[in-house]
């Protein structure tokens, strides 16, 4: 079904709400797939990274980044249509293709592959925080700014963990990060008819 019949049927934030808690949840149930596998042990000081290149997990962890990636990829189409429309559009899709980019540069091949694996891991936690803080700032939902409490708290947690801090909750933090971005993305869902966004969208 073309996203013309979706949005003459139903609301942009019903719609969007629906693909986001899919991708998500097919996100976190990978993680938890993949943490039955393999065990937290190696992960927890690896990060969720480790899936990615644990052989038997390599291929769920691959689903799950793949889902999330879609879901991110298709929300800032349906993004674009808000005043804040460019960056939006370019943190979603910066965020959906680093999340494949994290796959195709595992940490362990060697210290090149591992710097680049790190700075996609960290170029798009930051756009993530970025993101939040962009689409949340005008719309002063107490719940969209306990998402993002939830999501600084886990990132202030892989922070911890990825120096030699002896600090080996690397994969708890980061999986915190992202159910508190999800969060903030999902909450957002809920605010649309007080963004400001195209009249057209509704009449196309």
């Amino acid at each position: 079904m073309s996203t013309k019949v979706h949005l003459h049927s139903d609301t942009l934030g019903q719609h969007v709400r629906r693909l986001l808690l899919a991708t998500q949840l097919a996100f976190f149930a990978s993680l938890i797939i993949c943490w039955m596998v393999a065990g937290g042990d190696r992960a927890s000081a690896n990060g969720i990274s480790y899936y990615g290149v644990y052989l038997p997990t390599l291929p769920i962890i691959a689903a799950g980044y793949l889902s999330a990636s879609v879901g991110l990829w298709r929300t800032a189409t349906y993004f674009k249509y808000l005043d804040q429309a460019k960056m939006v559009v370019f943190g979603l899709r910066y965020i959906a293709i680093g999340l494949i980019g994290l796959l195709l540069v595992p940490y362990n091949v060697n210290g090149y592959f591992n710097l680049g694996h790190t700075l996609l891991g960290v170029s798009g936690a930051l756009t993530q925080v970025t993101m939040a803080i962009v689409l949340l700032r005008p719309l002063h939902s107490w719940r969209g700014w306990l998402a993002f409490a939830v999501q600084i708290g886990g990132g202030l947690v892989a922070f911890a963990a990825l120096p030699d801090w002896k600090f080996g909750y690397l994969l708890q933090g980061e999986t915190i990060f992202q159910i508190g971005f999800g969060w903030c993305l999902i909450e957002l869902t809920f605010q649309v008819k007080r963004l400001p966004y195209l009249p057209k969208l509704l009449k196309r």
